[in-house]
């Protein structure tokens, strides 16, 4: 293999201006196919559910977490886009742990035919939660986020930002 490796080594050296195009037009190809294809790994969908990360000042009790929650879970349960809230207390969504002052709200969205006549979506929902996080819960920082198309595959990169 060292052998077969030091011919092909010596060919490249002695012709050096066929190695430099070969080079350049790799490196064109490559930088055309970059810009050509799509720059997302997988496409944002709307998956039916937004999840939403709640983190309070550290040393929150849980129950003043669960408060917190509550409200944000009353205010989203009334929002028209909304049919059922799961939360969950203690859950940090970002560090993978548990806490007392983090938890998860799961929101579940009503049927897609119920929606599509407002022609409202995920990204209308979580727009409205960066917005109204800070007056409902104003100790509480919010990061809602549309979860990938294929679980743990993707990125969300229309999270909202904390609040």
């Amino acid at each position: 293999m060292a052998h077969k490796y030091q011919r092909c080594l010596g060919v490249c050296l002695r012709r050096g201006r066929f190695t430099l195009c070969m080079l350049f037009l790799l490196t064109a190809g490559t930088v055309s196919l970059y810009l050509l294809m799509p720059q997302e790994f997988l496409p944002e969908e709307d998956q039916g559910y937004i999840m939403a990360g709640v983190k309070l000042p550290a040393g929150t009790s849980l129950n003043h977490t669960r408060d917190a929650m509550l409200r944000l879970s009353e205010k989203l349960q009334a929002h028209e886009l909304v049919k059922a809230v799961i939360s969950i207390g203690g859950a940090d969504l970002l560090a993978d742990n548990t806490r007392p002052d983090a938890g998860i709200l799961f929101v579940a969205l009503k049927d897609w035919s119920e929606r599509l006549e407002d022609e409202q979506g995920v990204d209308d929902l979580l727009e409205w939660l960066e917005e109204s996080a800070p007056e409902i819960a104003p100790e509480a920082a919010v990061m809602g986020a549309n979860p990938p198309a294929i679980p743990e595959l993707g990125m969300t990169d229309n999270a909202s930002c904390w609040t």
